[in-house]
């Protein structure tokens, strides 16, 4: 890899690297709440604060500021508090959950188990802090990384399925929130790769607008589960729409040619994402599809490539040996024949489009 960038090129990645660390910063902080501490804010310490003239965001802030330990006079974490917004938890309708098309006709549903596959009501408590969606981080912002967040104030079921009794797929706000832009564009004939719990499947197939939803899915455990627990509770002209095909995505990706667009969900997070985004993008690119594949939380996955690309090169440039995943190996591999002698370069690199494009060069195996 050719990297000279000039003084004032290097100080500007220097700024942007900077960037990158507040966001991880940022998301290991959230991620030791969310893992570790998410019971520690109770109704009671926030209808304590809401006593004294707050509200229950401003009373939720304070004491996940208290949580976190985060110091507003210093620094670096001002800019996670002021940049990052670190503590900007908002209440969520909850209606908008359990009123929700899908989640209204499932609320009847009878928790059951099949082949170690477990379909079950969970419970948000009130005031249990969430991801609600993740957020687009812009070239004009600096990439600064805002996720949204999100807490119920009152105690709120939602639907469930266990594998081994690990919560593999759930119907929560964020997987509402996050398929909202895929199901807006649904039209004609759609193909999705992944059944989960049917969601995407049901709100795309009661759209007028579409005429068939193919999904291919490779558990028949869940297929099985889905037609005895989930497809009887829906509308007939609905239901009829659903036709699902028990095999591997990767394989049938050739066909989606026949079909008006297609809708990947087929990973559990934005890494493991990742190795799928890679895949199809590289494929896609051999069969020439007619359509831009769209993908469950694309903005999350193109983040976390991002920051695989400005570490990667920020260790190139200081000279430092770092540890390595199978990602960080891709993205070495695949940079090595560029060439980064200005800042414009990285910049353009970095863009949604350009890492869309780098991802396809991505050697990650399935």
């Amino acid at each position: 890899m050719k990297f000279e960038l000039s003084k004032k090129d290097k100080d500007s990645f220097l700024a942007l690297n900077d960037v990158l660390d507040h966001n991880v910063d940022c998301t290991v902080l959230i991620n030791n709440y969310m893992e570790y501490g998410y019971t520690q804010i109770t109704a009671d310490d926030v209808e304590r604060l809401m006593l004294t003239g707050l509200s229950s965001k401003d009373a939720f802030s304070t004491l996940l500021q208290e949580f976190l330990e985060l110091d507003s006079e210093k620094k670096a974490d001002q800019f996670l508090i002021e940049k990052n917004h670190i503590l900007d938890f908002r209440p969520y309708d909850r209606n908008d959950l359990i009123n929700n098309p899908y989640t209204l006709k499932l609320n009847e549903i009878k928790e059951k188990a099949t082949n170690g596959i477990k379909i079950a009501f969970n419970y948000f408590e009130p005031y249990e802090g969430f991801l609600l969606d993740y957020g687009h981080a812009e070239k004009e912002d600096g990439y600064i990384e805002r996720d949204r967040y999100s807490y119920f104030e009152e105690k709120t079921p939602y639907l469930v399925l266990l594998q081994k009794n690990t919560v593999w797929m759930s119907i929560t706000p964020f997987e509402i929130e996050t398929m909202k832009e895929p199901l807006e564009q649904a039209r004609g004939k759609v193909l999705t790769f992944g059944l989960g719990l049917g969601y995407f499947a049901y709100m795309a197939a009661r759209k007028k607008e579409v005429t068939e939803v193919k999904v291919i899915e490779a558990n028949r455990s869940v297929i099985d589960l889905y037609h005895s627990d989930i497809e009887p509770h829906l509308e007939e002209d609905v239901r009829k729409k659903i036709k699902i095909e028990c095999k591997n995505a990767y394989a049938y990706l050739e066909k989606s040619k026949d079909y008006d667009m297609l809708f990947v969900d087929i990973y559990h997070n934005e890494i493991d994402g990742l190795k799928t985004y890679a895949i199809l993008e590289k494929r896609a690119k051999k069969i020439k599809l007619p359509f831009k594949i769209n993908y469950w939380i694309e903005n999350a996955i193109l983040t976390s490539l991002r920051r695989y690309v400005i570490d990667t090169l920020y260790c190139h440039m200081e000279g430092i040996e770092m540890e390595k995943d199978e990602y960080a190996i891709a993205v070495e591999e695949a940079l090595e024949d560029m060439e980064f002698v200005s800042f414009s370069q990285i910049e353009n690199l970095i863009t949604d489009k350009g890492l869309k494009e780098f991802a396809a060069r991505l050697n990650l195996n399935a």
